[in-house]
């Protein structure tokens, strides 16, 4: 299974149908940046566009970000739906 995975991430990804992932962290936080990163190139590469929002990847204590934080990263989140949802209503026009 492992090999079929590597060919398909080594392919050139073509234009994507799919609409973005918006990458937040609700709760704590990101144990391991590097792998996170890793994890949403994979996703790209597989022809799922990805996108961390500016807090994804902070850490206050155990937590990502603060409580403030954390909360404006769920309406960036719900922002970037509305826009989306709005683009495609625009396009059906």
């Amino acid at each position: 299974m492992r090999s079929s995975t590597a060919a398909a991430v080594s392919s050139p990804a073509a234009p994507s149908p799919y609409e973005p992932i918006y990458l937040i962290s609700p709760s704590g936080a990101v144990a391991d940046v590097a792998r996170a990163r890793h994890a949403a190139s994979i996703l790209n590469q597989l022809g799922h566009p990805t996108r961390f929002d500016p807090a994804a990847l902070r850490r206050m204590q155990r937590f990502a970000g603060s409580d403030d934080q954390r909360a404006a990263a769920f309406a960036r989140a719900a922002e970037q739906d509305a826009s989306r949802s709005e683009e495609r209503r625009v396009g059906k026009e």
